[in-house]
């Protein structure tokens, strides 16, 4: 029986090596990359997810408000309340709900790098709509018609017998992980479910 000669046994050159280990550590250095990427995608959905699932509780909350209210047109904030009509537009969406139960809807902007959302009641009570995780950048309105349709004011005016409705315009942002901002806007028209005048009108002189 032949043995095998020394020469016939034939290993892994340096050169060899080398190669493979660079192409071993190419496609480990892939991998993890890769890896991060998916990583750092889902804790972006994730937040984006959260963010968004907190903006719209937030808008639900003021289509909520606007149902089950109706714009207070009598508040004197809003102007000439004798005449419940519109003459002057503030940042607050004043409502006033069946039970005569005024509240005040405003975007609170003391914290100029984080915007509060918030619904004050006529007893001072005071609700933040959203955490301090999202942040509201715009809330705007439009209100109509100008003049309450249900005053005695203004039953014979035809211009202003159209039933109430708000358009509202809400915007939210909150910060990725990367530092640039995830944003998110909702915008919708709103009409009451009060179908009379819910509070009473002063004498006009």
């Amino acid at each position: 029986m032949a043995l095998c000669s020394n020469k016939n046994r034939r290993g892994f050159t340096l050169v060899e090596m080398l190669v493979s280990m660079t192409i071993f550590m190419t496609f480990v250095g892939i991998l993890i990359s890769s890896y991060s990427s998916i990583i750092k995608a889902q804790k972006e959905a994730n937040d984006y997810r959260a963010m968004y699932t907190e903006a719209r509780a937030v808008f639900d909350t003021l289509i909520g408000e606007l149902r089950e209210g109706m714009v207070d047109y009598g508040n004197s904030e809003y102007g000439n309340a004798c005449n419940s009509f519109i003459t002057t537009m503030t940042e607050n969406l004043l409502l006033v709900s069946k039970d005569e139960t005024k509240k005040k809807i405003w975007l609170d902007k003391t914290d100029p790098a984080h915007s509060i959302l918030k619904i004050e009641t006529a007893g001072g009570q005071t609700k933040s709509l959203n955490s301090g995780d999202v942040s509201v950048t715009d809330f705007e309105f439009k209100i109509y018609p100008l003049a309450d349709p249900y005053s005695p004011q203004n039953v014979d005016k035809n211009q202003y017998q159209f039933h109430p409705f708000v358009t509202i315009f809400v915007s939210f942002e909150k910060e990725k992980v990367t530092g640039e901002p995830y944003k998110v806007d909702f915008q919708t028209t709103v009409s009451s479910r009060i179908y009379n005048q819910v509070y009473e009108t002063p004498e006009c002189p």
